[in-house]
């Protein structure tokens, strides 16, 4: 069904009409994404998130099943020029991506599907605050997202480390601080963990958990018998995502995600990972496993503050 951007914005006779994101838009959606996305990374000399057009479609299958409800699309004369999602989960929403075809970047449609997502949400949700992940090296984004209220709270960096040589000797078991046992999340845990994500994250958010749970890998941490931290990790067409991962202090963080990386089944992942940068310890934990910076990006919020120094996001934009 047709949605306004906002009451003043409704009923505009451009050709221009907003609704909500169906099923059978994904492919014509994640075309958008992969075009607009690709524009930015070849003008700012940035190596793309997303190689490919088939790895866009995979992301954006992901938003769908990750929240069904999340997304908006701008049509011109029935074709799909812009895209955007947003996930609200508890006081909380994030935003992106949000994205236009580039032949059409600067005609304020943007805007509008901008202004679709987040009308409204802080005072008809109650939601404590909104946040994205934003590109450092994206000038006008940044402009685009300041003029809207937000604010930047954090600096990132995505991690990433190549897959290993098949020949390559295994690593090492991470070393462990004293008193921390790191072992394999079993269902009874399940409770413990999705609440010392809340922690982290701001919010419960089980059903996003859940997807990572059932995918992938889960680990804890524990001292005398209670969790202390945990890291998930996921794998999907070659490449791996570690976080997301929280706990109680940084040495166990570190422990967890170092544990995480270095297990066999990770070698033959390229691993990702979207880190605080002003974490020095992990930064550091993580060059010692061969992951290098390829992004710098920050974590902007509108309401709201920043993320938790020892908490590694899940991504940038399930964060």
């Amino acid at each position: 069904m047709p949605l306004a951007a906002s009451p003043s914005e409704a009923g505009r006779a451009d050709g221009v009409v907003l609704r909500r994101l169906e099923d059978a838009d994904l492919d014509a959606a994640a075309d958008v994404v992969f075009r607009a996305f690709a524009r930015v990374d070849r003008e700012h000399g940035q190596r793309g998130l997303l190689a490919t057009a088939a790895d866009a479609r995979t992301y954006v299958r992901y938003l769908q099943l990750a929240d069904p409800a999340s997304g908006v699309v701008a049509e011109l004369d029935g074709v799909i020029v812009a895209a955007g999602w947003v996930r609200v989960v508890g006081p909380i929403a994030t935003v992106g991506p949000l994205v236009v075809e580039p032949a059409l970047q600067g005609s304020g449609i943007g805007r509008r599907v901008g202004n679709a997502l987040t009308h409204g949400l802080l005072d008809t949700h109650r939601l404590a605050h909104l946040r994205i992940v934003q590109d450092a090296f994206n000038t006008t984004a940044l402009g685009f997202y300041l003029r809207r209220g937000f604010r930047v709270a954090a600096p990132l960096l995505w991690m990433e480390r190549a897959v290993r040589a098949a020949d390559a000797p295994p690593l090492p078991p991470w070393p462990l601080p004293p008193g921390l046992v790191v072992r394999p999340a079993g269902a009874g845990d399940v409770p413990a963990l999705v609440a010392r994500d809340a922690r982290a994250f701001g919010a419960p958010r089980g059903a996003q958990l859940a997807l990572y749970l059932a995918r992938g890998r889960a680990l804890v941490g524990e001292r005398d018998g209670r969790l202390v931290g945990y890291a998930l990790g996921v794998g999907q067409g070659g490449i791996g995502w570690v976080g997301p991962a929280a706990a109680d202090d940084g040495r166990d963080l570190v422990a967890l995600v170092g544990t995480l990386a270095s297990e066999p089944g990770a070698s033959g992942l390229a691993l990702r990972a979207l880190v605080h940068g002003g974490h020095d310890l992990l930064l550091r934990a993580l060059l010692t496993l061969d992951f290098r910076v390829t992004r710098a990006s920050q974590y902007m919020v509108r309401g709201g503050g920043g993320p938790p120094l020892d908490y590694v996001l899940m991504n940038g934009d399930l964060l």
